[in-house]
């Protein structure tokens, strides 16, 4: 019997760490999907499913063609793994598949009804205090003008996971509540494993933990909203990610909002919660516990958190004593985050090599390497072609910890694997051509004449 596992996850229940994990997994017994470079299948399955692909954050300011061309790969990927799985589970994983719309919803499952006699959906639900706190902290790393607004950040259970008891019937749809504290050793991939029976080694699991302290959330919500005054550069995602790590140590706060917010919104979406806790068969009520002096009651608490962690900021950039004026304003305390920001970008210009890349493993389904530009912090647009002919382009962002661990790259995510889509494997005496878009240098093995005896 052919079967088919949809994980649609619940952002912030470590989907990540999970699809990190699985990523090129297979057995006897099950098949993890290639449905693109990225082992989150949202943005393949929203592309593929959507009736406007285009409208998807990371597709935006993208050529028509460029998306067109995503989807192409994308659909060609997943028949290919279709095909591989060969009587084996396919695992499907992305959270954001939970975010479309019932007539979307409702076409995934047309579309693997065809291929699969058994359609299992699986969800970890996490409860909402936990889910608003931690969600607020993904929108202040990621989203350019993120505002503080606890309430628009509570996830309606009953317009997420209903549309999957209907189309998919509840016999079909496994929810689960997020809690690591009953998790095999807290961690959330092995239980996902353990649940499904998928044997996957435990030195492939990736634990992936993005949480930043408070002072770090402050100090960058601080310069996303006060940095616009002197046109600070617009900080990214994985930007903000790495700056935080580097200025964590400032503070060990944890982020916690006053009940004195929360209280109200749960109150609010009590039906919704209990209709989650009837559908889930457990409770989702958290412990607020004693009220502490660093609880967030509001943005100017937020902001407040930065602004006393500004001396220890000034410290970490290196300005003399005499520049501790820059924390008496806002708009000086954004100079300072920036001005760290700029520090870290020139230490690692200096520290790690530069302009550099090679062609690793290539197969005829695939080829895999790692290249880095002039900031080791932004990831290189590689230009893919084989025999002269463009095929495709593809940042070099994935994990590579052993170009971490040798000194090479700051956070080893530099990496880049190319999947071939089935009209386009690699035959004997094909040349691979890799390169950077902006042709600043060329990667070692580029040209690579494949051999398909090496």
């Amino acid at each position: 019997m052919s079967r088919c596992i949809l994980h649609i996850g619940m952002h912030k229940t470590g989907s990540t760490s999970i699809q990190s994990s699985l990523k090129g997994f297979k057995d006897n017994a099950f098949y993890y999907a290639e449905l693109s470079a990225d082992p989150n299948h949202s943005l393949a399955m929203y592309s593929l499913f959507s009736q406007h692909p285009a409208r998807h954050h990371l597709h935006l300011g993208k050529q028509k063609a460029d998306i067109d061309r995503y989807v192409a790969a994308a659909r060609k990927n997943l028949a290919q793994s279709i095909e591989l799985a060969n009587g084996r589970t396919l695992v499907i994983s992305g959270e954001g598949i939970s975010l479309l719309p019932y007539d979307n919803i409702k076409a995934i499952h047309q579309f693997l009804a065809q291929k699969f006699d058994d359609i299992q959906v699986v969800a970890y639900v996490r409860p909402p205090i936990g889910y608003m706190t931690s969600v607020f902290q993904e929108t202040v790393k990621v989203v350019a003008n993120s505002r503080f607004n606890i309430e628009r950040e509570y996830k309606n259970y009953q317009n997420t996971f209903s549309k999957f008891d209907e189309i998919f019937k509840p016999g079909n749809v496994q929810l689960w509540k997020f809690d690591p504290k009953a998790f095999p050793e807290g961690c959330v991939v092995q239980d996902f494993c353990l649940r499904l029976g998928i044997p996957l080694p435990k030195q492939n699991i990736v634990r992936v933990n993005e949480s930043l302290c408070l002072q770090a959330v402050a100090l960058i919500y601080i310069y996303r909203k006060f940095g616009q005054s002197f046109n600070a550069p617009a900080l990214k995602g994985k930007d903000s990610i790495q700056l935080g790590e580097a200025i964590k140590t400032i503070g060990n706060d944890r982020l916690r909002f006053s009940s004195e917010i929360l209280l109200p919104i749960l109150e609010h979406n009590s039906q919704d919660i209990q209709w989650m806790e009837k559908r889930l068969g457990q409770s989702l009520a958290e412990d607020i516990g004693q009220t502490l002096d660093t609880d967030i009651r509001n943005e100017a608490d937020l902001i407040q958190a930065g602004v006393n962690a500004a001396p220890q900021l000034l410290q970490l950039t290196g300005r003399p004593e005499s520049d501790f004026r820059l924390t008496q304003s806002l708009e000086g305390v954004a100079y300072l985050v920036g001005q760290f920001r700029q520090k870290l970008a020139d230490k690692a210009s200096d520290q790690y090599k530069v302009l550099a890349g090679n062609i690793g493993l290539v197969t005829a389904k695939q080829v895999d390497g790692w290249a880095i530009g002039i900031n080791p912090n932004v990831p290189v647009r590689l230009a893919i072609k084989v025999n002269g002919e463009m095929i495709g382009e593809q940042w070099a962002g994935l994990s590579r910890p052993g170009l971490k661990e040798r000194g090479f790259h700051p956070s080893g995510l530099c990496g880049f694997s190319f999947a071939f889509a089935e009209g386009d494997r690699l035959k004997d005496g094909d040349i691979v051509t890799i390169e950077p878009t902006d042709a600043s240098f060329t990667l070692t093995n580029s040209p690579y004449t494949f051999n398909n005896n090496e």
